[in-house]
């Protein structure tokens, strides 16, 4: 039997960059990570006996005991950073430069008066982060949402993508957008990372 390694294994760079950063040894037990940083039990098995601390998200502020925060690679709204070093923590930025690349995104077509479509998971921690700054914006999961845009009534778009999502998927979304007879106009940037790209040809 012939076995074949895909290309792309293991975690991606944004990730482990947070693992690393997360391991420094100057933390030692000084540090609390705000979020999943990966979805990997031994990765955060690892961190938990190298003293770092997990609390599921902002809703657990008062569980952190430490005076070092972390954000993971999945990124934040600016306001939630905000809020953190505003109740006196010492906030280690982790985000993704990918996903950071999705919030500038999507505040430049805001500015360009574009309406802020996000396609992604609603509940998902970095698509939280994409819109946690914004006034108004509609998130995408499927076709079967694409009723909002009709309701919302705005007919021209700024869309972006969850960085993990299937190519394809987020292709047919977009297609169908532009189909439709209540939009008039669509700025359409793939936010894909490659990362995730590799992934998905591997």
């Amino acid at each position: 039997m012939k076995v074949s390694l895909a290309n792309a294994l293991g975690t991606c760079f944004g990730v482990q960059d947070a693992i690393d950063l997360a391991m420094t040894p100057a933390f030692g037990s000084d540090l609390t990570i705000v979020g999943q940083l990966v979805h990997n039990p031994q990765v955060n098995e690892s961190l938990k006996l190298n003293g770092v601390s997990l609390v599921s998200n902002m809703d657990d502020i008062d569980k952190i005991k430490t005076k070092k925060v972390m954000i993971t690679a999945h990124g934040a709204a600016e306001k939630t950073k905000k809020k953190l070093s505003d109740a006196g923590f010492t906030v280690y930025d982790a985000s993704c430069p990918l996903v950071m690349r999705v919030h500038k995104t999507i505040k430049s077509m805001v500015v360009k008066n574009y309406f802020p479509v996000v396609i992604g998971q609603q509940d998902h921690v970095e698509v939280k982060g994409i819109v946690g700054d914004l006034e108004e914006y509609l998130v995408i999961s499927d076709t079967k949402d694409l009723k909002k845009i009709e309701l919302s009534g705005k007919r021209k778009l700024g869309i972006v993508s969850q960085t993990t999502l299937q190519v394809e998927k987020v292709e047919d979304i977009v297609g169908k957008i532009r189909e439709s007879k209540y939009v008039d106009e669509v700025y359409f940037v793939n936010t894909i990372c490659q990362p995730t790209r590799d992934r998905q040809v591997a």
